[in-house]
This record gives C-alpha cells, structure tokens and sequence, in this order.
C-alpha cells in the first residue's frame, strides 16, 4: 500500500480517445470524395474569380507595373492613354545612383555584373 500511494505522486493514469487510422484514412476519403462530387460548383466559381473583366473607366492614372518589361505592356497604356481613359502613365522605376531625381534606366545590377 505505501509503494502505490507513493507511486502515486510521480505518475498518474489518464483515458483518453483517440482516431485510429482506419478513421483517418475514411475522413480523408469521405474529404476527397466530397470534393470530386462537388467539383461541378466550386470549379467554375474559381475560374471566374481568377478571370479579370475589362471594364475601362477614365483614371487619374495608368500605373504600369514593370515586373516583365514587355512591350505589349506599355503599348496598352499608350492606347488607353491616346484614347482619352487617362491624363498619365506611371511607371515604376529605380532611382539613378548618382542623382535621386533621375530614373535609372539600366538597372545597377546590370552595369556590376
């Protein structure tokens, strides 16, 4: 009896439940079934999320992000530009080493490489 009592204060029994992964692996296949019954509805509803309408309205501004320097780009601008849509094009650039005022038109990275 001392031995359990002082077994007593250095661990303890606990009951707990816990999945097995027989259960798993049926949440899992009811998940992935549910998502291929479905597909029908949240398919569609994605692709039209990712899809950018054109809807063109007069702006300020025109900004035109710089990531690929593609001349198509900056064409659309000039059209939407020549078409009255716009007073403005922005376009993002890096500021010159040797004068912050002036655009660097080549890149630092370049010049060092």
């Amino acid at each position: 009896m001392t031995t359990s009592r002082l077994l007593h204060h250095f661990v303890y029994r606990k009951v707990s439940l816990k999945t097995t992964w027989k259960c798993r692996l049926l949440i899992l296949m009811f998940v992935v079934l549910f998502a291929f019954l479905t597909r029908v509805f949240w398919i569609p509803w994605i692709g039209r999320s990712l899809v950018c309408r054109e809807d063109v309205a007069p702006s300020d501004a025109i900004l035109v992000e710089n990531f690929d320097p593609d001349y198509r780009v900056f064409e659309r601008a000039a059209a939407l530009q020549k078409a009255g849509f716009s007073g403005r094009i922005l376009i993002p650039t890096e500021a010159s080493e040797h004068d912050p005022e002036v655009a660097d038109t080549i890149p630092g990275e370049v010049l060092r490489n």
